[in-house]
């Protein structure tokens, strides 16, 4: 499973939950290396760390998303809070696979 959540994505496998940041790559240095002509432009996955659960994940994305805002006061954390529950209220439902054995019922 992969879903995109403002500039992060949860990711999934069969062990646990990963919390990565996307960016863009700039011809700026990462982590002290030159960056390739050809990388320029295209997105890049930073792990923010591995969870145990959806949830956990989930409460460190709206972590870091109001940890990395400009807030200055409580009025605009309350605010950002808003704005990521609302980019999150509007993710598809997640669609039911249908097995083999369902269509025989």
């Amino acid at each position: 499973m992969r879903v995109r959540i403002a500039n992060y994505e949860v990711s999934s496998d069969a062990t646990c939950w990963q919390l990565n940041r996307v960016s863009i790559v700039t011809g700026e240095k990462v982590a002290g290396r030159e960056v390739k002509p050809e990388n320029v432009g295209k997105e890049r996955l930073s792990n923010v760390g591995y969870f145990g659960t959806f949830r956990q994940a989930l409460e460190r994305l709206v972590d870091s998303y109001l940890q990395e805002s400009d807030a200055q006061s409580l009025q605009q954390v309350w605010e950002k809070l808003d704005e990521i529950r609302q980019l999150i209220a509007t993710l598809p439902e997640p669609q039911r696979e249908t097995r083999a054995s369902d269509d025989a019922d």
